[in-house]
């Protein structure tokens, strides 16, 4: 039901959509869709499928995927799913300066994570640091404005 209201948003037909994968990165909001492996069995369809000349491909309804009216719905999708950040005792993410930006850093690999927790202990004990889960809507919303980025699998 969510995958219908969302793709509604972003105006994407759910008849023949199987599954929508939103990739998270530093960059634009990347949509794709999903076909079965053939051992999953053929994909019907009751209808011709243009030719390519004449398809266009999915588009947000606006131009900061932020800004779509959807973006609500998408991201408490995304919220289910969780990226880490290191923090310190009182669970705040660390800020890691980048040119003159404080950016906080979230690894969508825990393994990642991990490292640069360890990384992170060891430098500074003082700062009891731990992973904390985040959201990857929230964390790909600060990517967004320019507060966080994000680190990929």
């Amino acid at each position: 039901h969510h995958l219908q209201q969302l793709s509604a948003g972003l105006r994407l037909p759910t008849t023949k959509m199987l599954a929508l994968i939103v990739l998270a990165n530093a960059g634009p909001l990347m949509c794709t869709w999903v076909m079965p492996s053939a051992a999953a069995g053929p994909f019907l369809s009751s209808r011709a499928v243009p030719p390519a000349a004449h398809a266009s491909p999915p588009r947000l309804t606006a131009s900061d995927p932020l800004e779509s009216a959807s973006w609500p719905l998408l991201q408490g999708t995304l919220d289910k799913l969780p990226v880490f950040a290191v923090a310190n005792g009182e669970g705040q993410p660390l800020q890691y300066k980048s040119g003159d930006r404080q950016l906080s850093v979230f690894y969508a690999d825990v393994e990642a994570a991990k490292t640069q927790l360890a990384t992170a202990q060891d430098q500074f004990p003082e700062l009891e640091c731990d992973l904390i889960p985040v959201g990857l809507g929230s964390a790909y919303k600060l990517s967004c404005t320019g507060k966080a980025i994000l680190v990929p699998s």
